[in-house]
């Protein structure tokens, strides 16, 4: 029995988990794409994870999200000694240059601007995706 690969995406936008649901079909059908809701939400998801089984290959984190904004998310992934190692792109409409910038000094591994179609975000993903799988795996 193989252990499916688990990526998880902390959206609160329905439309734009919609896209990034679509997106993932076309990008990776054999990993599983969970869905949180926020930044709480994503940290509860993680925490109540058997701690003997594989952790998620991939975060794929919105930085502007109710309660926990995505930069204290990252912080608390990158400070915590089970959550560290994990993968993190920052999937944000935000292209301002202190966001980005922000999200690498807090260790993110990626940051991917939303496309405004399916189309477009598949593309930019899909660019994504094969560096990462290169230089991750």
């Amino acid at each position: 029995m193989s252990i499916r690969e688990i990526v998880v995406q902390a959206e609160d936008d329905d439309d734009h988990a919609e896209l990034l649901e679509l997106a993932w079909e076309d990008l990776s059908p054999d990993a599983e794409l969970v869905r949180v809701r926020d930044g709480a939400s994503l940290l509860d998801y993680l925490t109540g994870l058997d701690p003997n089984r594989e952790r998620p290959i991939l975060i794929l984190l919105d930085l502007k999200m109710p309660g926990m904004n995505g930069f204290d998310v990252l912080q608390a992934l990158k400070g915590g000694v089970e959550t560290r190692r994990i993968p993190v792109v920052v999937l944000s409409s935000s292209s301002a240059d202190r966001d980005v910038k922000r999200a690498y000094d807090e260790h993110a591994n990626g940051y991917v601007i939303k496309a405004g179609n399916q189309h477009d975000f598949v593309k930019v993903l899909m660019r994504f995706w094969g560096r990462f799988n290169v230089l991750a795996f």
